[in-house]
């Protein structure tokens, strides 16, 4: 079941960073971007796309392989020059930028007017939330360790975990391995343990609650933890459960392939509130959400009607009002 088998909290996070959906990202598409009622507003160019936040929109220009990131606006200006390997979003007024290949290359910070404010210096970052960010660093010959950044890149959490996520609601899943315990727990904000748990999986709080998976990689289920650690909603669900947004979180009930599931959506209580009959789907923002049906992408609401038609080869999450697509 290669679909669920990367579902680590590293994908979770990309997932929440980088929405987009129907293509690899080795394919030769252009990405442009729509608004609410499905009217294209920038033109399709771009080799990939972070989507819009904080006003700006992170994109590869050029191809897939080769090509550089910068930043447009609203209007599909470039504001901040496409110069760098890789981008993540803007988040608290900063945004994760890679110099560099994928497995050489080195993560720092950039300001919304384009200046490095943390050089480039660390293996991976996963951007900044509540005022800090997860960094891996090199602590001794090929071991990489986690800790944590302000914004002036000062190390206020000292690198010692085997993994490590954003904090929200004052929280940020982390992977301990030593010699009392090896596991996931959840820190705050001075590196103390708060939430000390037994999960194969933890991912970060969304709206109040994270997604855990108990058991195992074969036999374990997804349910939901609040921040005292209590289960919300009882481990039921099989396959995948996301994290909340907008009030509602996706869902896989089956399997079909290797690249292809049924994904429904659930309320914060656990009930099924749009059945399972999408062959994939991003997240609600705004109230819409992308799915796939029968193999194109198109966006529905919340009640789960149709509102942007299915006729897009891929598309993304929408952001502060537009959502990149790449049309057949």
């Amino acid at each position: 079941m290669k679909l669920v088998k990367y579902y680590t909290i590293g994908l979770v996070f990309c997932l929440l960073i980088y929405s987009l959906y129907g293509c690899t990202s080795n394919e030769s598409f252009e990405w442009g971007f729509i608004d609410k009622t499905g009217t294209i507003v920038i033109e399709p160019q771009y080799a990939n796309t972070t989507g819009f936040y904080e006003g700006l929109a992170g994109v590869q220009v050029g191809d897939t392989e080769t090509g550089k990131w910068g930043f447009i606006n609203f209007s599909g200006e470039i504001v901040i020059e496409p110069e760098y390997d890789f981008a993540y979003y803007f988040n608290e007024g900063y945004a994760p930028i890679r110099v560099g290949d994928e497995e050489q290359g080195l993560w720092g910070y950039i300001n919304q007017k384009g200046e490095i404010t943390i050089k480039p210096q660390y293996s991976y970052t996963r951007g900044f939330s509540e005022g800090l960010a997860p960094v891996r660093i090199e602590t001794s010959e090929n071991v990489y360790q986690w800790g944590f950044i302000n914004t002036s890149g000062d190390m206020v959490i000292e690198p010692k975990y085997y993994d490590a996520s954003i904090f929200r609601d004052g929280l940020a899943p982390v992977y301990i391995s030593n010699e009392s315990y090896n596991g996931w727990a959840y820190i705050d904000q001075t590196g103390e343990i708060v939430l000390q748990t037994d999960y194969y999986i933890v991912s970060i709080f969304s709206e109040g609650l994270a997604n855990i998976k108990n058991g195992d990689e074969e036999s374990g289920a997804w349910g939901y933890i609040n921040t005292k650690g209590e289960v919300i909603i009882e481990p039921q669900f099989d396959v995948y459960a996301h994290y909340f947004s907008d009030g509602l979180a996706k869902y896989v009930a089956e399997v079909i392939s290797d690249e292809q599931a049924m994904w429904g959506f659930i309320d914060q209580r656990g009930k099924v509130v749009i059945e399972p009959k999408y062959y994939n789907a991003g997240e609600f923002i705004d109230g819409l959400a992308p799915v796939n049906i029968d193999g194109n992408w198109g966006y529905i609401n919340k009640t789960g009607e149709n509102v942007i038609e299915a006729q897009f080869m891929a598309a993304g999450n929408f952001g502060e009002g537009l959502a990149p697509v790449i049309q057949k």
